[in-house]
């Protein structure tokens, strides 16, 4: 057990530092996300939304819906940009998986239909 953790943190501190050196993901996150959520809130009514509870026939809460705005879109923003960086990671996907078994991270046994060797 201890070896697959170790080999789970070797990978994921490669995948990090990978994401890291990715100029565009960084400029992404700093940059995108922020812009995008005061776009939400510039562009959504102050007026409030309410959500009401239908088994019981009672409003529970109402928000501003530029709040509600903010939340939807930071989600949205943050899928946006966490798909395109792994779309990005997926092109160098050769380099790291290079890096990790030079680390000692096991390499995954084949599972091709053939019949195996015999003894």
């Amino acid at each position: 057990m201890t070896f697959h953790l170790a080999a789970f943190t070797e990978m994921l501190r490669c995948t990090l530092l990978g994401h890291l050196r990715s100029r565009m993901a960084v400029l992404l996150a700093v940059a995108f996300i922020p812009a995008w959520i005061i776009v939400a809130r510039l562009c959504a009514p102050d007026r409030a939304v309410r959500f009401s509870l239908h088994s019981v026939s009672t409003d529970v809460y109402a928000a501003p819906a530029n709040h509600v705005g903010q939340v939807v879109n930071a989600l949205a923003a943050v899928t946006l940009v966490t798909g395109s960086s792994s779309f990005m990671e997926t092109f160098k996907a050769g380099e790291m998986d290079r890096r990790l078994v030079l680390a000692g991270y096991p390499r995954l046994r084949c599972c091709s239909p053939r019949s195996p060797p015999s003894p």
